[in-house]
This record gives C-alpha cells, structure tokens and sequence, in this order.
C-alpha cells in the first residue's frame, strides 16, 4: 500500500511539473511582450538580425 502512495505522489508531480511548464512555454510565446525590458528578452523566431 504504501509503494501504491508513493507511485500515486510521484505521477501527481509529473503531472504538475509538465503541465505548468508546458503553459509557461506557450505563455512565454503567445505574451512575448510582457517580458521586454526584463532579463528576459524573447528574439522572435525569423526576427532576428
């Protein structure tokens, strides 16, 4: 039972981790915008120099 638990624990955070990591790479993308004048400078792709 208790193997069960910890199966059951490490899939919810798989689920987790690629889920939000997954909607931060298309927020990034869709909202490239936001992030001007941050650290983070999004080049969009076939823009750059």
């Amino acid at each position: 039972v208790e193997s069960i638990n910890r199966i059951r624990t490490i899939s919810i955070w798989i689920f987790i981790v690629t889920f939000v990591s997954l909607n931060l790479c298309l927020l990034i993308a869709v909202n490239g915008h936001l992030l001007q004048g941050t650290i983070f400078q999004p080049d969009p792709i076939g823009q750059s120099g």
